[in-house]
């Protein structure tokens, strides 16, 4: 029996399972999944007494590794091509990668999960067997994001939208695009404790904001942004989407789409 362990990013995919791949997954396999560790620093400590009180906990980034083997079979300098590519596609970048990771028992039903984030290369190849035509190596990628996603879903309705959350960990990886009614739009999630996010300007009927609840942004049909003319209230908390069910209170719209990603560890 085989135990897939695939990661693909920028179109490379480095496989677990398939023996004649060309880019393989070496022992121990990636590390860095699981809930990674909190780096609140909000606890404090008690004065003259023992101990601390605990403050919200929050996890920092995270980093996974993937070791990997470059395999041409008696052709070194095949193989040395093959690692370029490799470096390539894990080469530091500026913005934000997808990685995909796929495992057994992990993220959604296909068991692959996206993390967001920077690759930071995969340099110093390991050489030793050059000459059968292998190059091992591993690669780096920082996910700034911790949280692991399953596909992109929709969901639509007015008045009340209904968005499941199958994952394990709460995602805010949504975006809400309300169409105007001429009010001033407020969308809020009673599952998230009531969070909501309300605007102070009118959206005229027909017209379209989309709402995106991780950047925090305001955009109209366009792509400009309309942060400040929808005037977004201060004292707007930004829903998440929780594990389970989330009912979404879309008012002062005439209805409401929302593009989402589950959430796992």
């Amino acid at each position: 029996m085989t135990c897939e362990q695939r990661v693909t990013l920028n179109g490379v995919v480095v496989d677990g399972a398939d023996v004649d791949a060309t880019y393989k997954i070496l022992q121990p396999g990636i590390t860095g999944l699981g809930a990674p560790d909190t780096a609140s620093g909000s606890d404090l400590n008690v004065a003259a007494e023992h101990g601390s009180v605990t403050g919200a906990d929050y996890t920092g980034t995270r980093t996974l590794r993937v070791p990997m083997v470059v395999h041409v079979p008696e052709e070194p300098e095949l193989a040395m091509d093959a690692w370029r590519d490799i470096q390539t596609a894990w080469a530091p970048a500026a913005t934000d990668q997808e990685l995909l990771v796929k495992i057994p028992g992990i993220g959604p039903v296909d068991g692959t999960v996206t993390f967001f984030g920077r690759p930071r290369g995969s340099l110093e190849p390991r050489l030793q067997n050059l000459n059968a035509g292998v190059v091992f190596c591993q690669g780096t990628f920082v996910a700034l994001d911790p949280v692991g996603y399953g596909p992109e879903q929709t969901a639509a309705g007015s008045g009340t939208v209904i968005d499941v959350n199958i994952g394990d960990v709460a995602s805010r990886r949504a975006t809400i695009t309300i169409t105007g009614n001429g009010s001033a739009p407020r969308i809020a999630n009673i599952d998230d404790g009531g969070t909501f996010v309300e605007f102070g300007a009118t959206l005229p009927g027909a017209t379209t904001w989309a709402v995106d609840l991780l950047a925090k942004t305001v955009v109209d049909a366009a792509g400009a942004d309309v942060y400040a003319a929808a005037d977004v209230l201060s004292s707007s908390t930004w829903p998440r989407l929780v594990p389970g069910s989330n009912s979404l209170t879309i008012t002062g719209a005439a209805s409401a789409s929302v593009a989402y990603r589950d959430g796992y560890w």
